[in-house]
């Protein structure tokens, strides 16, 4: 998977690793994205146990949560993410998150 962005999760507590939350030193964090960095992907979707592909891999923008692809119809009209699975981390492909703001000075991993 080219171009894409993993989700890192570091060990240190939340509010270490953002004291302010709203602000960081490149600039305002949209609330999405500290919502969607503190969401747990890849287990089984709580509406639809008895579904087959139930795995929740989309985050809704406007909803702030995560939903699998059984859910989708509710969310039709929002803007969602879909969040990819490489090497046991959870990474976004950079086309899809430069749709919804500027991804200049976001790194891409060579080696994903």
């Amino acid at each position: 998977m080219r171009n894409s962005l993993a989700l890192h999760r570091l060990h240190a507590p939340k509010t270490q690793q953002f004291p302010l939350l709203q602000r960081s030193k490149f600039g305002v964090v949209p609330p999405w994205v500290i919502v969607m960095y503190n969401s747990v992907f890849f287990n089984n979707c709580v509406h639809h146990p008895n579904e087959k592909k139930k795995e929740v891999d989309k985050f809704c923008i406007d909803c702030l949560q995560s939903f699998c692809s059984h859910c989708l119809p509710s969310h039709a009209f929002h803007k969602h993410i879909k969040i990819r699975r490489y090497i046991y981390s959870d990474v976004i492909n950079r086309q899809d998150l430069c749709k919804l703001f500027n991804c200049s000075g976001i790194q891409v991993r060579s080696s994903l």
